[in-house]
């Protein structure tokens, strides 16, 4: 038998508790991608080297870590009008001088 997981149908993500899928539910904040270590937590429930989101091979079984899809691997920060895919999980903005070039908001000055 295989490791247990626990559905949030509010956003369709495994958990390994069922606390955790409770809280997903009943929460109105964006789903926590967050795993022990320096990991990101794909919607399946499983955890991968933060480098490793959107690099542009899925890593995900369901391919989550790719997906531009809100609070995805390539579109973390979805409410963030000014921001360029998430490369690596982090943050990227677009340049204040040439908007077709993506900077670390410490870089753009942010």
């Amino acid at each position: 038998m295989g490791l247990r997981h626990y559905k949030c149908e509010r956003t369709g993500e495994c958990f390994d508790t069922e606390s955790d899928a409770e809280e997903c539910e009943v929460s109105s904040g964006p789903p926590k991608r967050e795993c022990d270590g320096d990991l990101w937590k794909c919607k399946d429930g499983r955890c991968i080297e933060r480098h490793r989101v959107c690099d542009g091979t899925e890593h995900c079984e369901d391919g989550s870590d790719e997906s531009l899809l809100d609070y995805d691997g390539c579109n973390r920060f979805p409410n963030d009008t000014d921001a360029c895919p998430s490369w690596g999980g982090e943050r990227y903005v677009h340049c204040p001088a040439l908007t077709a070039i993506c900077l670390t908001p410490d870089m753009a000055g942010r």
